[in-house]
């Protein structure tokens, strides 16, 4: 039997960029608490008055993966605790989205404004998990050279780009079709 080993600079810039992903949201969930344990509570998931339980678990969960990323024994586990709280986060969308429940904040948005929920945030999920798994395989044990970690850097900058205009278009398109503009 053979292991399907990834790039170590592949596997780099998919960790620090991922790292990178959940201590930001580990960080805006933390600076708006309150809006935070109210959304929980709009998903109407978990018992009535369990958000205020839920909220600081995934907020550690949040910040302990971004950390546990940058630990090379704990990268594979953080990794995988990763693509299951992005599924989690995108399942609870998807049974939201399936009760007809569109209008609630999503709560994962780093903009001022809150963001509903649509289909485009579930897939979003599954392309992160997507990379949280691929980011959880075994790398090469090639060793890295001056060109590798510039081009980390560089894919590092360029998927935080990517990710964030990405999410402004989104964002955007479904502020243009509540404003009737289909």
């Amino acid at each position: 039997m053979w292991t399907l080993l990834i790039d170590p600079a592949i596997s780099a810039a998919l960790t620090f960029s991922l790292a990178a992903l959940f201590a930001a949201s580990a960080v805006h969930k933390a600076r708006a608490y309150r809006e935070f344990v109210g959304v929980i509570g709009d998903y109407r998931i978990a018992p009535q008055g369990a958000a205020a339980l839920i909220a600081p678990v995934l907020l550690a969960a949040e910040a302990a993966i971004a950390a546990c990323l940058f630990v090379p024994a704990l990268r594979s586990v953080a990794a995988l605790a990763g693509a299951g709280l992005l599924i989690v986060y995108g399942g609870s969308i998807a049974f939201n989205l399936l009760r007809g429940r569109r209008d609630i904040d999503c709560g994962c948005t780093f903009g001022a404004t809150a963001d509903r929920l649509t289909w485009s945030l579930v897939m979003r999920n599954a392309a992160l998990a997507g990379a949280a798994l691929a980011a959880a395989s075994p790398a090469g044990l090639r060793e890295l050279g001056l060109l590798d970690f510039i081009t980390i850097g560089v894919a590092v900058i360029a998927g935080g780009v990517f990710y964030l205009t990405a999410e402004t278009l989104r964002v955007n398109a479904v502020k243009f079709v509540l404003a009737g503009y289909r």
